[in-house]
């Protein structure tokens, strides 16, 4: 006849040999009813990639390629249980509207990661957003854009977790870091985001300002007087690329010993 058959049951009554018989009937529609644990440790046995549908049991905390995994059934729910979304930054707003469900209403940062100030505020704004134990969520960006986004991110930015890190060229790390309240923010740290020449007078400045570095790959080169020059201390000569001239001048022997 033209009617089917439901059969809901467990990943493990699904896949016993001694059940095969009844999976075998004509019109029998399969429902995985299981904990998202054991659906996904047998997503790639036959009976259980064949099933109709799956539905989740229990609440449970999944990162992102196991959600999508659990959607690729052509029916997946899970009533009354609450899935929690835990994941690294980049895949927590990777999550596409039609990947959402009712039940997803957590989102967990799992592993440390590195966001723009834009991405922190669409992070801060998902439901029951938190930083789990132990991860760090760096706000990443420019002087202006950090600043600009201040308000909005106040309530993150009391978070346990969060570090933030000011990316910028020399020009306007010069310019505007003096202006700055940089006890507004948690765990700063202040980054040279670009190739560039200054003055020892100007190293010294950046090399004050909390956690100064300057970007892999990127170089600072300090051109001066030899009287300026070899007034720098170790650490400040450290952070500079190059040392150079920047005209004709006369150096002492101590003076030459120190460049």
């Amino acid at each position: 006849n033209s009617h089917t058959l439901s059969l809901r049951d467990t990943v493990d009554q699904l896949t016993n040999p001694a059940n095969a018989g009844a999976l075998a009937i004509d019109g029998i529609v399969v429902t995985v009813a299981d904990t998202a644990a054991n659906v996904l440790a047998a997503a790639a046995n036959a009976t259980i990639r064949a099933a109709r549908a799956v539905a989740l049991t229990a609440s449970a905390t999944l990162s992102l390629a196991q959600l999508l995994t659990l959607e690729s059934w052509a029916s997946f729910t899970a009533v009354g249980a609450t899935l929690t979304l835990q994941d690294s930054a980049a895949n927590l707003l990777a999550l596409t509207p039609a990947a959402a469900r009712p039940a997803l209403t957590v989102f967990h940062l799992g592993s440390n990661s590195a966001v723009t100030a834009a991405q922190a505020i669409t992070l801060q704004a998902m439901s029951h957003f938190a930083i789990n134990n132990g991860v760090t969520l760096t706000v990443t960006d420019t002087l202006a854009n950090i600043a600009g986004s201040a308000t909005a991110l106040s309530g993150l930015l009391a978070t346990t977790g969060i570090a933030v890190n000011f990316a910028d060229s020399l020009a306007n790390l010069l310019s505007q870091a003096g202006s700055l309240q940089w006890s507004k923010y948690p765990g700063v740290s202040v980054t040279l985001a670009g190739n560039g020449q200054t003055t020892a007078a100007n190293l010294v400045i950046l090399e004050a300002l909390s956690n100064f570095s300057v970007a892999i790959g990127k170089a600072l080169a300090i051109a001066d007087t030899v009287q300026y020059l070899t007034a720098l201390g170790v650490g400040q000569a450290a952070v500079a690329s190059s040392l150079s001239l920047k005209a004709n001048d006369t150096a002492t022997a101590a003076q030459l010993a120190i460049l």
